[in-house]
């Protein structure tokens, strides 16, 4: 009820209902990078959240401006390891999403592999060149 400054009242309005939305994002996730040879390993903490973390996002590539989405992990996982991984620079990220899709903002870090790939040793069976084929094991 509305009461005006002469002291009217006015008539009950109807009740209305509205939903809150979550609309406060995770806090950033700071990914720890372990390189050894050619693979990677990622870990983080858990993310805070005000109605918690439900998904990680991992991000990467070899430019931290052009990254690709990874993989999506449960809240509950904390590690990752990317393997066979060429020699260069990349850039990995993990975005901690909550229940009604809000996502942290990304907090790079950067991993360089120093070698080369080894290259796949192949063992000669069955010489066969004279007949235009070679069997590889």
């Amino acid at each position: 009820m509305a009461i005006d400054k002469a002291g009217n009242e006015g008539a009950w309005s109807d009740a209305v209902t509205f939903t809150v939305r979550d609309v406060t994002a995770p806090g950033k996730v700071s990914v720890k990078l372990n390189v050894a040879g050619n693979q990677v390993s990622l870990s983080w903490q858990k993310a805070k959240d005000n109605t918690g973390v439900t998904a990680y996002e991992v991000w990467g590539g070899t430019s931290s401006n052009d990254l690709n989405l990874l993989a999506t992990l449960d809240a509950d996982q904390f590690d990752l390891r990317l393997e066979d991984l060429e020699k260069g620079e990349y850039f990995y990220g993990i975005r901690a999403l909550d229940l009604a899709g809000n996502g942290s903002d990304l907090k790079l870090s950067k991993a360089v592999i120093k070698t080369d790939l080894a290259a796949p040793e192949l063992a000669l069976l069955n010489n066969q060149a004279a007949k235009n084929s070679i069997t590889l094991a």
